[in-house]
């Protein structure tokens, strides 16, 4: 399942591999990591010279972990698992460094830009107005909009 994902995902030439790892509240703990899309596997600065990255991690649940919550750790046992939804898009569209999908530059971000048809709406409200705020540039002003500024009396 784990390859079918990858290759889903990523395309043929990613490979991914699950190996052990450590999280606080799991034991045993596994990692799943894929091929850096970075640099194909060579190591660069981004998989810290590894030619992986992991994606995500799972493993049993610690039985204090059940405890502190009120299970009995003896009857009951749980599995934990988890994707970063955030390196898979920094991995899919091959981008080098994380930060980028935080600092909210415009540049980087119209790259990716998503056109949702909101035609089905119509249906059940009048999306006409939200629509075209949508549609907006946010960076040019709205025109035949501006508030005037509140005069005092005698102005």
């Amino acid at each position: 399942m784990i390859e079918t994902f990858t290759r889903a995902y990523f395309g043929p030439d990613i490979e991914s591999r699950l190996r052990p790892g450590y999280f606080p509240f799991t034991e045993p703990s596994a990692e799943f990591e894929v091929t850096c899309t970075i640099c194909r596997g060579e190591g660069c600065r981004t998989c810290s010279h590894t030619g992986w990255i992991e994606l995500g991690g799972c493993g049993v649940l610690d039985p204090a972990v059940l405890a502190a919550v009120g299970i009995d750790g003896e009857e009951w046992s749980g599995f934990a698992f988890g994707f970063g939804i955030d390196r898979c898009a920094q991995m899919r569209h091959e981008i080098a460094d994380m930060r980028a999908l935080i600092e909210n530059d415009t540049r980087f971000l119209e790259q990716f830009s998503l056109k949702i048809s909101l035609s089905w709406l119509r249906e059940f409200v009048d999306i006409t107005e939200s629509t075209e705020e949508l549609s907006r540039d946010p960076r040019r002003p709205r025109s035949g909009r501006r508030r005037r500024r509140a005069r005092g009396r005698g102005a």
